[in-house]
């Protein structure tokens, strides 16, 4: 797909009449930076979106279709060396946020901060150079081999996908801010659903625990590291 080589700006006359948005005239901020990859290597074709508040005041922490793009200020992609530059319209809110996204292939970025009384030296928002975590698709599957009767609880725990910074004054605040938290999933399989098959998503090389209960009794823990891009997890109780 062909790109504009430097930049395009969306303003939607909507978001000035359904919202207090505070534009600040005839005022640009450029947003540059670098991604690559937790290898070392340059990612292209990375979307960089500039956000400001939605109508409910949350933030906007995927582009659309994932989000919306409702309150889109502007947007461009990463070059073929990673770089990247955006020039955008300049919102003071309290939430305003520059969001890296690139599809399924690599963990999500987000730089969110308060713009009520703050700008940004020369008017930039320089992310420097951003690391995406490749992210990995874990397939399972649990089947019931044994008698009716038997139950089946498991969990799993691993890292997400999504990280967050939250920067007050341009200083990120560790306090407000996540990164590749850890997510659990679990459930129980009894008579009513005996077998399951799910996905979840996760970077690359995260090592997983799967901890599991056969009828109630002590429960015991295996460990696995994600070590390819489709990995398949079977169990059979």
């Amino acid at each position: 797909m062909k790109r504009h080589p430097h930049f395009f700006l969306i303003l939607i006359p909507l978001l000035i009449l359904s919202c207090e948005v505070r534009f600040a005239p005839d005022v640009r901020v450029q947003v540059k930076g670098m991604i690559i990859s937790d290898t070392g290597e340059p990612i292209s074709d990375a979307q960089i979106s500039v956000y400001t508040r939605r109508s409910s005041g949350g933030y906007i922490n995927a582009p659309g279709p994932l989000g919306t793009d409702d309150y889109l200020l502007g947007r461009n992609y990463s070059n073929q060396d990673g770089t990247f530059e955006v020039t955008s319209l300049f919102d003071r809110d309290e939430d305003f946020s520059i969001v890296v996204f690139n599809e399924n292939n690599y963990t999500n970025y987000s730089y969110t901060t308060s713009t009520v009384d703050y700008v940004p030296e020369n008017l930039t928002f320089d992310l420097e150079t951003l690391t995406l975590d490749r992210v990995a698709t874990i397939d399972y599957n649990f089947t019931r081999t044994s008698v009716e009767g038997n139950t089946f609880q498991y969990i799993f725990n691993f890292r997400d996908t999504a990280c967050l910074e939250y920067y007050v004054e341009g200083v990120v605040d560790s306090g407000l801010s996540y990164c590749y938290q850890n997510r659990t999933l679990n459930r129980t399989l009894n008579d009513n659903r005996p077998d399951i098959a799910g996905r979840f998503s996760s970077p690359y090389a995260t090592v997983v625990d799967f901890t599991y209960s056969i009828n109630e009794q002590d429960p015991i823990t295996q460990t696995f590291t994600i070590d390819q891009d489709n990995y398949e997890f079977t169990f059979s109780y």
